[in-house]
C-alpha cells in the first residue's frame, strides 16, 4: 500500500515480494524469487543481502538516490531503476553476477552511477548520465569477463568515466567524454561519435589488450 511507512525490510524467503512506501526504505536481508519497491517520496537504500532469482524493480521520485550496493547482492535477472515523473539522482548497485543495467528502458539520472558486478556489465537500452560527476563501472570477476556499454544514445555529460574490467571493454557516447583512472585486462573500444575525449587529471589509464 502507498501509505505504508517501513523503515527497513526483511524477508527470509518468499516468492514474489512487491512493497510500497511513504517515504525512505532500507532493504535488508530479502531471499525472494522477485522484488519490487517503490517509494513514494524519498530513497532507497540497503543494509542486508538481496537474494532474488528472478527480476528487481526499484522505483523512487524525482531526484532521490537508489543505492542497492550490499556486497552479497544476488540478482538473478533484471534489474530496474526508475525515476517516478523524472529523473533520479544517484543510483549505486552491486550485483555478485551479471547485471544489465538498462534493461527495458533508458536509465535518466542527474547525479553519479555507480555499478560494480562480479560478472559483465551490459546494457539493453541507454544511459543517460546528466550533470554528474561520476560514473564508474567495475568487474571484479576472473579475466575475460566483459564491459559492453553499446548504447548508440549513451550521454555521459560532464561526467568523468572510470573502468575497472577483466576482460574486453566497449564504450560507446553520443557526446564528448573524460576518462578518468581505469583498468582494462583486455581490448577497449571507444566510440565517442566524432566528439571531444579528454583524460581526467592526474588519472592513469592502464590498457592490457589493444585500444
Amino acid at each position: 500500500q502507498a501509505a505504508n511507512d517501513l523503515n527497513k525490510l526483511v524477508v527470509v524467503s518468499a516468492a514474489a515480494v512487491d512493497i510500497e512506501d511513504a517515504d525512505n526504505i532500507d532493504i535488508g536481508s530479502v531471499t525472494a524469487t522477485s522484488l519490487t519497491v517503490d517509494v513514494a517520496t524519498l530513497d532507497i537504500s540497503n543494509s542486508g543481502p538481496i537474494v532474488l532469482t528472478g527480476a528487481a524493480s526499484f522505483e523512487a521520485d524525482t531526484a532521490r538516490n537508489i543505492i542497492v550496493a550490499d556486497t552479497g547482492n544476488s540478482f538473478g535477472a533484471n534489474v530496474v531503476f526508475i525515476g517516478e515523473g523524472g529523473n533520479l539522482e544517484n543510483v549505486s548497485v552491486f550485483d555478485t553476477t551479471a547485471i544489465d543495467i538498462a534493461p527495458t528502458a533508458d536509465l535518466d539520472i542527474d547525479g553519479d552511477l555507480w555499478v560494480k558486478s562480479n560478472g559483465a556489465i551490459t546494457q539493453t537500452n541507454d544511459l543517460i548520465v546528466n550533470n554528474a560527476e561520476t560514473a564508474t563501472f567495475i568487474t571484479t570477476a576472473t579475466a575475460g569477463t566483459p564491459i559492453n556499454l553499446n548504447g548508440a544514445a549513451n550521454d555521459f555529460a560532464t561526467s568523468t568515466v572510470f573502468i575497472t574490467s577483466a576482460g574486453n571493454t566497449v564504450l560507446v557516447t553520443s557526446t564528448a567524454l573524460e576518462l578518468g583512472t581505469s583498468s582494462i585486462t583486455g581490448d577497449f573500444t571507444l566510440d565517442i561519435a566524432g566528439a571531444p575525449l579528454t583524460q581526467a587529471a592526474s588519472s592513469i589509464i592502464t590498457i592490457t589488450g589493444t585500444a
